[in-house]
């Protein structure tokens, strides 16, 4: 099956150049050039599914402008990464709240719960195997 010419065709950021072969299936590969001047090779499927939009370029603007707006916004007087270091929560969790509830930590999820599994954590960091081995037969006699 003949591939059809793509060539000065546009999808998304992307304006096909010219034809660039084939792949390994026999799947027709097209030169294209991005918006911001970068040429790739990308292939026709993906460009007619709509899969590829961009070089790349696309990614790493939303990447960057959603990673800045949450960098310097301020929730209850703190950055999301003060809010970490205070409360021991990893950042991504912060992030990932941040996503969903608009709040790193949403009215169901209260800050001192954090602290206090954070407290438990760390306590039982301390405890080795034979301390658990023993409390096992407590429960056992």
């Amino acid at each position: 099956m003949r591939a059809i010419d793509l060539s000065g065709c546009t999808f998304g950021r992307l304006t096909v150049l010219a034809r660039d072969g084939s792949d390994a299936k026999r799947q027709a590969k097209w030169l294209c050039q991005c918006q911001c001047g970068t040429i790739k090779t990308i292939a026709g499927a993906s460009l007619k599914k709509g899969t590829t939009k961009a070089c790349g370029c696309l990614h790493v603007e939303r990447t960057r402008a959603m990673g800045l707006a949450n960098a310097d916004k301020l929730y209850d007087g703190l950055t999301l990464h003060e809010h970490s270091k205070r409360s021991g929560v990893p950042y991504s969790t912060l992030t990932a709240r941040v996503r969903k509830h608009s709040h790193p930590f949403p009215a169901h999820i209260a800050p001192e719960a954090h602290a206090e599994q954070a407290k438990q954590r760390e306590s039982m960091r301390g405890q080795n195997i034979d301390g658990f081995r023993a409390w096992l037969g407590k429960g056992t006699q």
